[in-house]
């Protein structure tokens, strides 16, 4: 990977990519219940710190490409581990996601712009999170990327179901034309709420 310098030079540069999918996440049963029902809720990894989003950095929405993919990164632990006992307390939540513009890292030409690959995305990234706190490179590129204000996500390998794929969406980055809708299998589209930053 790219320094944190160069990364941002390169970031100011590449193109992003319209992304229309309808994505997959399991969620808690428990947390559905409570009553607000915000099953797409983005301050997670503000607040805890995930792949691309350092403790402290943008808010955002994880969500995967795909049952397979949503199944794999639930348990952490891949389709190898799933057993009916290990997801019959999670609900299957399907976002229809419509995105202006994805940072894609499926595409092998922008992997090379970063000097990445697809083993160093799927590289563990969690040591930041405990001393003496050195940054991942997920980290740095999450970073770069949401400081640029270019892109609505970032489409990036599954850590835990090789060839698949996953998408970050950066809230506080969507542009107006980005649309999110939110339903559960078998229900209609609900639109997506909350006091997320729009930008022109």
């Amino acid at each position: 990977m790219l320094s944190a310098g160069e990364l941002h030079t390169v970031i100011s540069q590449v193109q992003g990519t319209p992304y229309k999918e309808v994505l997959t996440r399991y969620v808690d049963s428990d947390a559905f219940d409570t009553g607000n029902r915000n099953c797409f809720y983005d301050l997670g990894p503000h607040q805890e710190g995930k792949r691309y989003t350092p403790k402290g950095g943008a808010r955002g929405i994880y969500i995967a490409e795909g049952v397979p993919t949503a199944l794999g990164e639930a348990t952490q632990k891949g389709l190898a581990a799933l057993k009916p006992d290990r997801i019959a307390t999670r609900l299957q939540m399907d976002m229809s996601v419509e995105l202006k513009s994805v940072l894609n890292l499926g595409d092998a030409r922008i992997r090379r712009r970063l000097q990445t690959s697809i083993e160093e995305l799927k590289s563990p990234w969690k040591g930041g999170l405990l001393p003496p706190y050195s940054w991942s490179a997920t980290w740095l590129l999450g970073e770069a990327v949401f400081e640029s204000e270019r892109f609505d996500g970032i489409r990036f390998p599954s850590a835990k179901v090789n060839r698949h794929y996953c998408v970050l969406i950066l809230t506080e980055r969507m542009s107006k034309s980005s649309k999110l809708s939110a339903h559960r299998p078998g229900e209609g589209l609900v639109s997506l709420t909350g006091d997320f930053k729009l930008r022109p």
